[in-house]
């Protein structure tokens, strides 16, 4: 009997209707920002720097409608002229996407600026600023970079010899030394040479067998060389070059000269006088 009613009891358990639990995910925008690098990684004063950031659309079930972001750069570093600090976007990042957006910013550091870290801050919404959020970047900036002077050493036939100095207060590494294809002149052989390491106040000398093709005694040289932060940069130095004028070649012309005209009517008149005396003699 007890069994009878258990069973009953179950089967009525199980008559009972399910409800099922539905997981309602609330949509919404999670929106991840993170900088990427510089570039240069170091900038000095008065140089151009690009900074770049990565947006990923992580964890969203829907496209935002919209994303708008701003960089705002603390002095020293200024939007360069003509540059936008503001980017918008609609209906770009997709769920879950894997590929981020990237957005690039040219900026200008001020050629007073002085050695430090000066901040930029990138802010960003979806809901056309009602609400943001930011991300600040450090950019650190110091002098890294170097100057050289480039002048004629000498020139002997085709053979230009240069001499090269680290003028600046920083050492140059990997540094070489080209000659550009250019209008004018014509290198024969290699036009690049490596140098090596130069440390400030350093000089070396530099060969090439170089013609002028051309009027302009003005020739285009370039120096590439890695400043201490490891960023590849390049100087260009225009060196004027006093090349040999080419000897002046004169026409020869068969011309006699007076003296031998004179020279041959005496010595003639001597003959003709001779011949006369003595045929005066033997008709005596």
């Amino acid at each position: 009997m007890n069994k009878i009613i258990f069973l009953i009891a179950f089967a009525a358990v199980l008559a009972q209707p399910v409800i099922a639990q539905a997981i309602v995910t609330q949509s919404y925008v999670n929106v991840n920002v993170n900088f990427l690098r510089s570039d240069p990684v170091i900038p000095q004063p008065g140089e151009n720097v690009d900074l770049y950031f990565s947006v990923n659309n992580v964890t969203s079930n829907q496209n935002p409608t919209q994303l708008q972001f701003q960089l705002t750069p603390t002095y020293p570093l200024t939007l360069a002229g003509g540059e936008s600090g503001i980017r918008s976007f609609a209906n770009v990042l997709g769920p879950s996407s894997v590929m981020p957006i990237v957005l690039q910013f040219h900026l200008y550091v001020a050629p007073n600026a002085t050695k430090g870290t000066y901040n930029a801050e990138l802010r960003y919404s979806s809901s056309n600023w009602a609400s943001y959020n930011s991300i600040t970047q450090g950019i650190s900036v110091q002098n890294v970079a170097t100057d050289f002077d480039v002048v004629e050493q000498d020139v002997s036939g085709d053979t230009v010899t240069f001499g090269l100095s680290n003028i600046g207060s920083n050492t140059a590494n990997a540094v070489t030394f080209t000659i550009p294809s250019q209008d004018g002149f014509a290198t024969q052989g290699v036009n690049s040479n490596i140098i090596g390491n130069l440390n400030a106040g350093d000089f070396t000398l530099v060969s090439f067998t170089l013609k002028q093709t051309g009027a302009s005694n003005s020739l285009l040289t370039k120096v590439f060389y890695t400043d201490t932060t490891g960023t590849r940069r390049e100087v260009d130095k225009t060196v004027d070059i006093s090349f040999a004028a080419p000897p002046t070649t004169t026409q020869s012309t068969n011309r006699t000269s007076p003296v031998t005209y004179v020279y041959y009517i005496v010595i003639a008149a001597a003959f003709l006088a001779g011949g006369y005396y003595l045929g005066k003699r033997r008709r005596k």
